[in-house]
């Protein structure tokens, strides 16, 4: 039997087809996956004293049942970071829904800064956090090496992610970790689905000079993660 990738297929079509009739028919698949992404219901799940709002096909309400403290180690973590620097900053890049925020609150005291840069996502972390005495910042950027990127968030499962596309029409100017972080910053949690090691390098003279705790997604999934996780 002679099976064929999808990515092959989607090269074959690709140089079949005029670039700009490619093009039309990607952004058309992209636009009705996304809608049917946002028109979801929601439901609530539980993340240490918190309950949160997600949506209804949301990895965690999965997670939530199968791997009740996964994110426990961070929530503990982050106890024994601010009960050192009472006075401390905790980051967390990749916010999503709130509830990464959720489990350090319910250990924490400590000022967060919470970043996301998918406006869905982001309007529901602001929802969510709201019941969080916490003080708090939310930013609704997208954090890299401070450079502009062209392309566009693409939504599934319990993440999105931001898609690079010399195609595209959107350009973002991102935003770096040492123009984001205070003074106090004592924690970092980074997840970002391909940007972690890039915010991380870009900063890596004021990471040794502060030298804050660091939680991240350590992802490589083709050539340019590996060369800038070296």
């Amino acid at each position: 039997m002679i099976t064929t990738s999808t990515s092959f297929v989607k090269t074959v079509i690709k140089s079949l087809l005029p670039k700009p009739i490619y093009n039309f028919f990607r952004e058309r698949r992209k636009q009705y996956s996304e809608k049917l992404y946002f028109n979801q219901n929601f439901t609530r799940v539980k993340c240490g004293n918190y309950e949160i709002e997600v949506p209804e096909n949301h990895l965690l309400v999965r997670l939530s049942k199968s791997q009740p403290y996964r994110d426990l180690c961070l929530g503990i973590s982050t106890k024994y970071i601010s009960t050192k620097y009472p006075n401390g900053t905790i980051i967390d890049i990749g916010a999503n829904v709130g509830d990464t925020a959720a489990i350090i609150a319910t250990y924490s005291r400590n000022k967060l800064i919470l970043i996301e840069g998918s406006d869905y996502f982001f309007d529901i972390l602001v929802r969510n956090t709201a019941q969080i005495s916490n003080e708090i910042i939310t930013k609704k950027v997208l954090m890299s090496d401070g450079t502009n990127v062209i392309g566009s968030f693409s939504h599934w499962g319990g993440t999105a992610s931001f898609k690079e596309d010399s195609d595209g029409e959107i350009q973002r100017k991102t935003e770096r970790l040492v123009d984001i972080a205070d003074i106090n910053t004592c924690f970092i949690k980074t997840d970002t689905d391909g940007y972690d090691f890039k915010i991380l390098t870009d900063s890596l003279e004021w990471l040794a000079s502060r030298r804050p705790a660091i939680f991240f997604e350590n992802q490589i999934i083709n050539i340019q993660d590996l060369e800038c996780s070296n």
